[in-house]
Parts: C-alpha cells; sequence; structure tokens
C-alpha cells in the first residue's frame, strides 16, 4: 500500500503535556513487554472528563519483586484487590480494562526533555466514599468478575 503525505505548512509542533494534577481516568490498555527479568506492563490510562478529557497518559510496571508494589497499587486503585492483602491474586488483564482510577500527573525531565509521567494510581472512592471493609475471614474469595484471591 502506498501512501503520500503533503507536510508543506507543517511546524511540527508536537504535542502539549498534559498539565500536572489529579484526574478520573480509565484503564484502557494493558500490554505484557519485555522478556525473563525485564518483563513489565505497559498502562495506557484516558482521562475521563473535564478539560483533558479523552487524553491518554502512561505508565510502567515492572514484575520484579522489588517493584511489585507500583502495580499493587493499581490492583487496589481498580478494585481488584484491597488495601492491605497479603498473598498471592490472580487475575486476567482485561479484568482492569476499562476500571475508572484516579492517576495524579507530574513532569519529569529525561535527557534534557520536559515529559509527563503517572507519578501515583489512585482509588476514587477512597477519596470520595467511607473506606470499605474487609471481606469476612475465611477462604479464598472469587470477585464477581473473575479475580480470583488466594
Amino acid at each position: 500500500m502506498t501512501f503520500e503525505v503533503n507536510f508543506e505548512g507543517d511546524e511540527g509542533g508536537g504535542f502539549e503535556l498534559l498539565p500536572v494534577g489529579e484526574y478520573p481516568a480509565y484503564i484502557n490498555n494493558i500490554q505484557e513487554k519485555g522478556e525473563g527479568e525485564g518483563k513489565y506492563l505497559n498502562f495506557r490510562f484516558t482521562i475521563a472528563e473535564g478539560p483533558q478529557a479523552k487524553r491518554n497518559a502512561f505508565t510502567n510496571c515492572s514484575l520484579k519483586k522489588e517493584a511489585i508494589w507500583k502495580l499493587k497499587n493499581i490492583l487496589i486503585a481498580a478494585g481488584i484487590v484491597q488495601k492491605g492483602h497479603k498473598g498471592a491474586v490472580q487475575w486476567n488483564l482485561p479484568d482492569l480494562v476499562g476500571r475508572k482510577v484516579g492517576i495524579r500527573v507530574a513532569h519529569e525531565e529525561y535527557e534534557g526533555q520536559k515529559r509527563e509521567s503517572v507519578a501515583a494510581i489512585f482509588s476514587l472512592e477512597a477519596r470520595t466514599a467511607p473506606a470499605a471493609t474487609a471481606p469476612a475471614a475465611g477462604g479464598a474469595a472469587t470477585a464477581s468478575s473473575g479475580v480470583k484471591r488466594l
């Protein structure tokens, strides 16, 4: 397939960074990347409302033990596990897509370029509702979405 594009008049401006701040966002896409010890998940969030609605922000979550806290924060924010959960949990990546969470966007400099980063992921419910109660003691519980707490 052949394409023809005329770039006459293009100033090559690029895109504007998302302003620093907190936004309600949907988990839009998750991709597994890397191999072995370098395996990670790439998350794309889409701002849900306000002047920045429909814009995207991205973050990576390493699957290394020393960095797994970031993934746990996303699972808590998305309602897959509760804060304070210990032990293993199984879920499918599609279980997270479409979940609404809060993200905090920050700016950082990387190789001389200013860029945005997702500095935190948090539960919107935790900001607007009383803390959820823990499930009753007992065996493993399975959420309606197919998430299995082990």
